[in-house]
């Protein structure tokens, strides 16, 4: 299980972070709930814990597209992570192909 919260360059108050739950990962994205739709092309920064290890990841990405969810209240968004944005990025993939 991953926890993840985020921070945009845009649409929160400079330094907000949110939290949501990730439905899928790979090495090059997630698709996450939200509260709120994030529009195409915001820059994200997430922090991203795997619930039975210790330790934070520093992941950057793009917000690539979004969807109202018919199933409960909020959002799908999908992110995708900068390849060369953190060091953290080669223990995601660790962490994506241990899930």
């Amino acid at each position: 299980m991953l926890t993840v919260k985020y921070t945009t360059d845009k649409e929160m108050p400079k330094g907000t972070t949110m939290a949501c739950s990730t439905a899928d990962v790979s090495e090059r994205g997630m698709r996450v709930h939200l509260k709120k739709a994030l529009e195409p092309g915001t820059i994200v920064s997430t922090w991203v814990k795997r619930t039975d290890q210790p330790g934070t990841l520093t992941l950057n990405g793009i917000v690539k597209w979004w969807k109202k969810r018919t199933d409960t209240t909020g959002y799908w968004v999908g992110i995708q992570i900068d390849p060369s944005s953190t060091d953290d990025i080669k223990l995601w993939k660790l962490v994506v192909a241990s899930l």
